[in-house]
């Protein structure tokens, strides 16, 4: 508890300097200066011991990276002469000295500072005169291994990071702790046992890794099972500020900072080509384009590359709209083949697009590689940035027997404690307290697998979550009349609307030189334009209240006002004239082919949803055949799509019977005299 006050002080005591920058700097922009300057410190104090030592070794012609690094003691190293204690004693060339101590940094912390743009904010603390006061106070501030650990120090900073995440974009969906903790007990939860083997080497990855938020607390819950595991971690992001803020927690970790990345694409590149990982927490962003016209021509061709067999894709491609299931698929193909994953999405990846899209084809590719878990349903307002539902889909290469062909899903939207103060969009939390800890009530969900609380938790097959997409075909029944209304109807009739192209017609209007061909073409559209001022005409000259069951009848009745259909080559503008003139009567006449098969009208097509393990007679003639006795279906299985959705709803939905018409009604007259009785005494 000792350890947790003092680190609440600290990371207070280093969020009270932002108090310096107001009026230069708005309070979005605090964070600007207090992550780097308190990386910048960090560094600044570990490599205090051995500063002078690689200072004299540089001075004397020393250039070689290893040796100054060993000197160090650490990965990274300065040369500088100066530092923040005595850069105060030159206020007046404080701004270039300071930037010269930046510089004296190795590449690897020097890019840190780079990415995070901290030169630009020098010259904007320096304008605003607030960088000798900052400098002071950070100069002051002991971030030293013998006060700070580096356990501590990585406490710190992911709670200075947390304090700015709060306020940002909606997309960049900053994971709260509690979430991180769950998952990695859930990753850890099963298929884990060798990580309790002494000097057992792990590799754990986020290919979307924002500020090493996941990769910082699957780190530390690891360590917590086994000290002696040697940990190596892998992230990349597109974000410079972000990777720069990882680079610098990777470091005070002892870590190796290259192995942060920054990449232009998750997507499309992969810096680790030769590296499988054991395990994998991720929470790419939510509602990415990857569409060619967002991020380019060559970028776009380079993941269709991907959708081939053996490919990072092979899966699908899903909407360009939302690439979660890119990233899905990324990380499956980064698993080693003993891996495990905890990926975070929102409900959309789970369900959309229909039987032939690319999110159904993924659906179904993972399923049929049986690479799914569990999937998780948290509580709604749990992220800071966003008020939605948020899922997480355990990914493992190799389950366990018991879970084989088996996909667990847990509703544990109802687990949550409700928080005094909210942050953002962020009114609940996940429960740690001893007395009410509420990541162990999901995780023994988890572990309890068939055992589990069946109303929190439901085993399922594959084929439970896919699905027939079934045609379902119903008689041409039309009847036939000319009316104003239906005329209207001619504008939708792709063979009328073919005879003139007005906006072609204009198009060529406007040119100022016409070639015979384009004067040829003119001419024709004209004509058209004549046709169907003379279809109109006649069919309006010739309105009625008479209405035809019979559609034989009705067309040689629109053949004799206007002859010129019955040519052949007019054959599809005279369907879609009486096609036109219909609508849907069920006391029509029906039209039977030479085997006695009903006509269909295209019109009245329509789909049904039908369970993959049930037979699809037999819901026919439950569902549909009732409702609608001269329907059928097209049963052929080469017309019939297989798709495959996993809706939540659809499996914990819980039926609860709505409030009688007389109850509500009896609550109402109780209001209407208590609104009454308050009247009276307001009044009398």
């Amino acid at each position: 508890m000792r350890d947790k006050l003092n680190i609440n002080e600290q990371v207070q005591m280093i969020l009270d300097i932002a108090n310096q920058l107001r009026g230069p700097f708005k309070e979005d922009e605090y964070q600007n200066v207090i992550i780097p300057m308190t990386i910048c410190r960090r560094f600044e104090c570990i490599l205090a011991k051995t500063k002078d030592d690689v200072v004299k070794e540089y001075e004397k012609g020393e250039r070689n990276e290893k040796a100054l690094k060993k000197i160090s003691g650490f990965s990274i190293y300065n040369t500088s002469k100066f530092t923040l204690n005595n850069l105060l004693n030159d206020s007046i060339n404080l701004k270039s000295n300071f930037k010269d101590y930046l510089d004296g940094f190795n590449s690897v912390a020097h890019d840190i500072f780079s990415q995070m743009k901290f030169f630009d904010t020098i010259e904007q603390m320096d304008k605003g005169k607030k960088l000798y006061v900052v400098i002071k106070k950070f100069a002051k501030t002991d971030l030293s291994v013998e006060h700070v650990s580096s356990m501590q120090m990585g406490y710190i900073m992911e709670e200075i990071i947390r304090t700015y995440s709060e306020n940002a974009s909606a997309g960049d969906h900053f994971t709260p702790r509690e979430v991180i903790r769950c998952l990695t007990q859930l990753l850890l939860a099963e298929g884990c046992d060798d990580l309790y083997e002494d000097g057992k080497i792990v590799t754990l990855g986020d290919f979307a890794c924002g500020t090493g938020g996941m990769l910082s607390e699957g780190y530390r819950m690891i360590k917590d099972l086994n000290d002696d595991t040697k940990i190596t971690l892998y992230g990349q992001d597109n974000n410079g500020w972000y990777e720069g803020i990882a680079q610098a927690e990777m470091i005070i970790k002892g870590q190796n900072p290259e192995n942060i990345k920054l990449v232009t694409s998750t997507l499309t590149t992969d810096p680790f080509p030769n590296t499988k990982v054991r395990l994998i927490l991720m929470n790419p962003p939510f509602g990415l384009s990857y569409a060619k016209k967002e991020i380019g021509d060559d970028e776009y061709k380079k993941i269709i590359e991907q959708n081939k067999k053996g490919g990072w894709y092979e899966g699908g491609l899903p909407g360009t709209g939302d690439s979660q299931m890119l990233f899905w698929q990324y990380a499956l193909n980064k698993l080693d083949n003993n891996g495990r994953a905890a990926i975070i999405c929102n409900a959309s990846p789970l369900f959309s697009g229909g039987s032939s899209s690319g999110e159904s084809n993924i659906r179904k590719w993972i399923f049929e590689n049986d690479w799914v878990e569990a999937i998780i349903q948290f509580c709604p307002e749990l992220f800071y940035n966003t008020g939605i539902s948020i899922y997480s889909i355990i990914f493992n290469k190799n389950k366990s027997e018991r879970r084989k062909n088996k996909i667990q899903l847990i509703n544990a939207s109802s687990i949550f404690t409700r928080m005094n103060k909210g942050l953002g969009f962020k009114r609940n939390k996940i429960s740690e307290e001893p007395n009410n800890n509420q990541i162990a009530q999901i995780v023994k969900l988890y572990a309890d697998f068939d055992k589990a609380d069946p109303s929190m938790s439901k085993i399922f097959t594959k084929e439970d979550f896919y699905y027939r997409e079934v045609a379902i075909q119903q008689p041409f029944k039309r009847n036939f009349k000319i009316s104003l209304d239906r005329i209207d109807n001619l504008n939708s009739c792709n063979a009328f609307n073919k005879l003139y192209d007005e906006d072609k017609y204009l198009e060529l209007d406007e040119l100022a030189s016409k070639t015979q061909a384009q004067l040829d073409l003119m001419s024709e559209m004209l004509k058209g334009k004549e046709y169907q001022e003379r279809i109109v005409k006649t069919l309006k000259d010739n309105c009625s209240e008479k209405v035809y069951l019979n559609r034989d009848e009705f067309t040689d009745y629109i053949l004799s006002l206007l002859p010129e259909l019955k040519d052949k080559k007019q054959s599809s503008l005279l369907k879609g004239v009486v096609l036109a003139l219909s609508e849907h009567d069920e006391n029509a006449d029906t039209y039977k082919n030479k085997k006695g098969i009903y006509e269909a009208d295209s019109e009245l097509k329509d789909t049904e949803l039908i369970p993959y393990k049930e037979d699809i007679h037999d819901y026919f003639d439950r569902e549909v055949k009732p409702f609608l006795p001269l329907a059928w279906m097209e049963d052929d299985e080469d017309l019939i799509k297989v798709g495959c959705e996993i809706n939540f709803n659809k499996y914990f939905y819980v039926y609860h019977e709505p409030e009688s018409s007389d109850d509500i009604l009896e609550r109402l007259k109780k209001l209407s005299e208590e609104e009454k009785e308050l009247e009276s005494e307001l009044y009398d």
